[in-house]
């Protein structure tokens, strides 16, 4: 069997889509148990990497992501080591994988934390405190570790290239602008990292316009959501008027 090569592309493409699917790698997502969502966050996954090479399996996709979580924890351990060794944040260490700060997402599902994936299932076994106070705690060090590492790489990936998909195209840049708004203007309280119902909606509306490769449609695609986006937000801010008038008119 020939050996399958793995590249940078192909790693990014990955790590973007697993990211996608928090029913993977988040013990409190509510289809964290459901084998049959993660047998098709999988084949979803797939379908995204044999985009760029239809030889990958889902298979191969499983057994890369066993791979690359374990090297991830190996080297958070030794970066959350330096963290608590008292070193300044230009001293942290510095990991010897290049994607790891791609992988900053799960800090808070593996720190501190005895992971096991299979490959049948995606299931990761976690040895966790039964106590309340417990957890809680722990939760709150796994968002104060994030919150650090976050600010500790996201100076270092000033100094890198940013993604040309990501910046070169202003009708995405504009959609993700707006549904940020709007991600703000109905936020609820967090307690911790997990991802709201429109972070999570936001993600699926990126993820069925990748699948879009006629560049004119995917525009067409763009700019009719931005087109809905702002008709609502438009309306939302006509009735609000209305109801102050309505309000005024009464006192």
């Amino acid at each position: 069997m020939a050996k399958i090569d793995w590249t940078s592309d192909l790693i990014v493409t990955l790590i973007e889509n697993y990211e996608m699917h928090p029913c993977l790698y988040d013990p409190k997502h509510k289809f964290y148990s459901n084998k049959h969502a993660k047998n098709d966050a999988i084949q979803k996954i797939t379908e995204a990497v044999a985009l760029k090479n239809p030889k990958f399996t889902a298979e191969d996709v499983k057994k890369k992501i066993m791979n690359i979580r374990s090297q991830f924890s190996h080297e958070n351990n030794k970066v959350q080591s330096s963290l608590k060794s008292g070193m300044g944040t230009d001293l942290v260490y510095e990991p010897s994988v290049w994607w790891y700060e791609k992988l900053l997402f799960l800090v808070p599902h593996v720190k501190n934390r005895k992971s096991k994936t299979t490959l049948d299932s995606m299931e990761i076994e976690t040895d966790v405190e039964n106590s309340q106070t417990s957890e809680e705690t722990e939760e709150t060090s796994d968002m104060s570790s994030a919150s650090i590492l976050h600010d500790t790489y996201s100076k270092r990936q000033k100094k890198r290239k940013l993604n040309r998909d990501e910046t070169s195209d202003p009708i995405m840049v504009e959609t993700i602008q707006t549904l940020k708004s709007l991600e703000n203007r109905f936020n609820r309280p967090q307690t911790t990292l997990s991802k709201t119902e429109i972070d999570i909606y936001a993600e699926y509306i990126a993820s069925e316009l990748k699948e879009i490769h006629d560049e004119e449609i995917l525009m067409d695609a763009k700019h009719a959501i931005n087109n809905i986006i702002y008709n609502i937000k438009k309306n939302c801010l006509k009735l609000k008027q209305l109801k102050k008038i309505d309000f005024l008119d009464k006192v």
